[in-house]
């Protein structure tokens, strides 16, 4: 089994960046969130190893866009 920590670390990264700079978020834009999160536990869903980590990082990130969402950020320096 390959650890893929990095690669999915920089695939979430990526989303995140995408989103947070959003404001405000419409509710299309969180079903794109969805959407698009979802895309990515789909690809990692079936590795033993690594789909739970993927999973974390995920909503790890998605809790923080809500965060600076409340927060009336948006742009990520």
């Amino acid at each position: 089994m390959e650890d893929k920590a990095k690669e999915i670390s920089g695939v979430v990264w990526v989303w995140f960046k995408k989103y947070v700079a959003i404001t405000p978020k419409t509710d299309e834009v969180w079903e794109d969130i969805i959407d698009s999160a979802n895309k990515i536990h789909e690809h990692y869903k079936n590795d033993e190893l690594n789909g739970k980590f993927a999973d974390e990082m995920i909503l790890t990130f998605m809790n923080h866009i809500e965060r600076i969402e409340k927060a009336g950020g948006g742009k990520n320096e």
